[in-house]
């Protein structure tokens, strides 16, 4: 979200989670050439990955311990 809106200049609301993908359509077709170039930086946001990741080891223990 924040990828696009700074590199077409788009208001800060402009792009929601229930429009979103409203907008990638809008703007891969107005500006092809240019939502090229952003492809190879988006990232695809896989929650499982980033908490198999995300938390691990000593960190873990961390949680865990100021959990309980």
């Amino acid at each position: 979200r924040t990828l696009l809106l700074n590199a077409f200049s788009l208001a800060e609301d402009s792009i929601t989670v229930d429009n979103v993908f409203e907008w990638v359509t809008k703007l891969n077709t107005t500006y092809p050439e240019q939502f090229a170039d952003l492809q190879d930086k988006v990232e695809v946001c896989n929650l499982e990955r980033e908490l198999d990741t995300a938390v691990e080891g000593t960190g873990l223990a961390f949680i865990v311990y100021s959990e309980a």
